[in-house]
């Protein structure tokens, strides 16, 4: 499936979730995650994004987001600051009037019709079609009623940034100059590829200083795990 067609499926976020199988991840999340990866479900079709699942959960949620602000006739940040408060998506549709029922509904209209123009354009099969709506069945009503949604989602933004920030980080190592220097080149336009083969490395050396930096943090990590496993109450 191309690239812009999985784009466009239910406004970008809950296709890219459901393209490889998604699975909601949260706290409640194992039935979900299970139902959404289930053996009975099918490949990827060509083309598919492949990320992680806590990456296509997130996009998963975030769909759900602009879904329920569309519902409500608010603004999706409207709805993020709720999450932040504690509320779930279905609260927060509740208060403006709506149920989770009506939110979970308008976005599975929007993925069927968008799959349904995908299978007829002869870019999806029906089978895979198929599959994503049971997906979809089985991990929506869970992130709805998720209370914790808007801790997760700050957590996974946070993620983000780490993983940039190391791999900024890696790749100055990598090419002896500073990430001051790296993060001009990638407002610049550049990639950290282009800037690695520019001073000389590739792709390849900024890996190896990623894996080495977290295989160093793993080190100190479980260093400091054995000094605490037998101290009652974790040394406090």
């Amino acid at each position: 499936m191309k690239r812009t067609l999985m784009l466009g499926i239910a406004g970008g976020a809950l296709a890219l979730a459901l393209a490889g199988g998604a699975a909601y991840a949260g706290p409640s999340l194992g039935a979900a995650a299970q139902a959404s990866a289930s053996p009975t479900a099918q490949p990827s079709a060509p083309g598919a994004p492949r990320g992680g699942q806590p990456r296509r959960a997130e996009r998963l949620a975030r769909g759900l987001i602009k879904v329920t602000a569309d519902t409500t006739g608010t603004a999706p940040k409207d709805v993020v600051a709720a999450l932040r408060g504690g509320q779930s998506l279905a609260q927060y549709a509740q208060a403006h009037g709506k149920t989770a029922a009506d939110v979970i509904a308008a976005a599975r209209a929007k993925l069927s019709d968008r799959l349904k123009q995908a299978v007829a354009a002869g870019k999806l099969t029906q089978a895979r079609a198929d599959a994503m709506l049971k997906q979809f069945d089985a991990a929506a009503p869970q992130v709805v009623a998720d209370q914790q949604l808007g801790d997760q989602l700050a957590g996974a933004r946070q993620g983000h940034r780490g993983a940039k920030a190391a791999l900024v980080k890696a790749t100055a190592d990598a090419t002896g100059t500073a990430p001051k220097d790296v993060l001009a080149a990638l407002k610049g336009g550049q990639s950290l590829g282009q800037y690695a083969q520019a001073h000389g490395k590739t792709a390849d050396d900024i890996i190896a200083k990623l894996r080495a930096a977290g295989e160093d943090r793993l080190a100190k990590l479980l260093d400091k795990a054995r000094g605490l496993i037998d101290k009652p109450g974790l040394g406090r």
